[in-house]
C-alpha cells in the first residue's frame, strides 16, 4: 500500500510493525512475569494498540508524514505532536475502529487509552484487570520504546514510567531482571520477522 511513499526519520510501515510486535511481545511476558492471567490478551493488545497510525497512514498518508517530521524537529513524540496540532489523535482513532470492527472492547479500550497514565481520567473503564491490562501495555510502549526495537513514528526516547512500577509493583532490580529475560525474547522474534520479511 505505502511502496510510493518516502518516510521521514527511518520510519516505515515495516519499522511500526517491528515495534508493534515487541510491544505485544512484551506486554504478555510482563503480565506472566507479574502472575497476571491474561497474558492472551496482553499480547493481542501490544499487537493492536497502534491501529490509529495505520489508519492516519492510509486516510492521508502525506499529512501522517508530516507529524513524524514534526515530531522528530519538535522533540516530541507522535501522540504529543498530535495533542499540540490538534490532530486526530491515534489513540482514540484506534478505539474507534477496533469498536467499529467489532473487536473485543478490551482491545479497544486499550488502544484508546494506552497513553493515558492517570487511571481517573480513563472516563469508561471501570474494571480493575482492564487498568492493570492498560497500564502493562504503555509501560511495555515505553521499554520497547527505549530499546528502540522497532519505530513507532518518532526518535524521543521514552523511559517507563515510575507511577505505572509502582502500581505493577515492579522494582528497578526486577525492571532490570525482566529486561534481560525481555532481550532474548525479542533477539528471538527480530529472527522471525527477519525470516518474514524475505
Amino acid at each position: 500500500l505505502f511502496d510510493k511513499l518516502t518516510f521521514p526519520n527511518s520510519f516505515s510501515p515495516e519499522s511500526l510493525w517491528v515495534h508493534s510486535v515487541g510491544v505485544a511481545v512484551t506486554s504478555s511476558s510482563l503480565a506472566d512475569y507479574l502472575h497476571f492471567s491474561m497474558s492472551d490478551q496482553a499480547y493481542t493488545c501490544g499487537l493492536i494498540h497502534d491501529i490509529g497510525k495505520l489508519a492516519k497512514l492510509k486516510y492521508d498518508q502525506y499529512k501522517f508524514c508530516e507529524e513524524l517530521t514534526k515530531a522528530h524537529q519538535s522533540g516530541l513524540d507522535n501522540y504529543q505532536t498530535e495533542i499540540e496540532q490538534d490532530s486526530i489523535r491515534h489513540d482514540i482513532l484506534g478505539g474507534l475502529i477496533a469498536k467499529s470492527w467489532g473487536i473485543s472492547k478490551l482491545v479497544g479500550s486499550v488502544a484508546k487509552w494506552h497513553h493515558e497514565e492517570e487511571r481517573s481520567k480513563r472516563t469508561d473503564i471501570d474494571d480493575p484487570d482492564a487498568h492493570k491490562l492498560i497500564d502493562i501495555v504503555q509501560f511495555s510502549n515505553s521499554l520497547i520504546n527505549e530499546m528502540k526495537f522497532g519505530n513507532s513514528g518518532h526518535g524521543k526516547k521514552a523511559t517507563p514510567s515510575a507511577r505505572i512500577m509502582r502500581r505493577l509493583q515492579i522494582s528497578e532490580d526486577q525492571l532490570d531482571e525482566f529486561e534481560e529475560k525481555l532481550k532474548v525474547e525479542l533477539g528471538r522474534e527480530k529472527e522471525h520477522l527477519v525470516l518474514l520479511s524475505q
